[in-house]
Order: structure tokens, then C-alpha cells, then sequence
């Protein structure tokens, strides 16, 4: 059996991750990616303020087979979950100074 392509994957991501009008919501930024055969869909969304910003991003697991999961699997989740709690201040100062530069 071949698995799902991209934008399938994509599609039936947005629709677990933002509801059934998700098609609709175009100022979402969206971001991939590949594990193994299946994908990591992420939505971005931003708001600004005058004295900073909010960023959410709303994750959703497709499997091969086109199946978005209920839940990401605990090892995926754990890294992303270390991996934003150490190190997105450091993002964000490294691209904010070169680009205010």
C-alpha cells in the first residue's frame, strides 16, 4: 500500500488541527515535517501587540496510511517539547539581531 502524498497529508492535518473551516483560515503559516513515512504538520499562528508578541503553533501527526492521530507520540512530543523549552530564546535572539541589525 503507497501512502498518502503531501498535500492530502496536509489537508487532513489542518482539518484535525483547526477544526472543519481550518481550509479557511489562510493567515496561518504552515511547517512540515517527514518521520519516517509519516508527517509533523505544524500551524503558526502570530499576534502582536505593541509591547511584544504571542506565537501558537497547533502540531498534528498524519500517518502513512492518511490518519491524523488523536495524540503525537510521546517521543516526538517529549523532543519538541525540550527542544523548545531550551532553546527558542536563543532562536530568537540569533534571527531578530541579524535582522534589526
Amino acid at each position: 500500500m503507497s501512502c498518502v502524498d503531501e498535500s492530502t497529508a496536509e489537508k487532513i492535518a489542518r482539518k484535525k488541527a483547526l477544526g472543519r473551516l481550518g481550509i479557511l483560515r489562510r493567515s496561518i503559516m504552515v511547517f512540515k515535517v517527514r518521520v519516517g513515512e509519516d508527517w509533523l504538520f505544524g500551524f503558526v499562528r502570530t499576534k502582536f501587540k505593541e509591547e511584544g508578541f504571542q506565537i501558537a503553533v497547533k502540531l498534528a501527526y498524519v500517518d502513512c496510511k492518511g490518519i491524523a492521530l488523536e495524540k503525537i507520540p510521546s517521543e516526538i512530543n517529549e523532543s519538541i517539547r525540550e527542544y523548545i523549552e531550551r532553546h527558542v530564546a536563543m532562536l530568537l535572539e540569533r534571527e531578530l539581531s541579524s535582522l534589526v541589525k
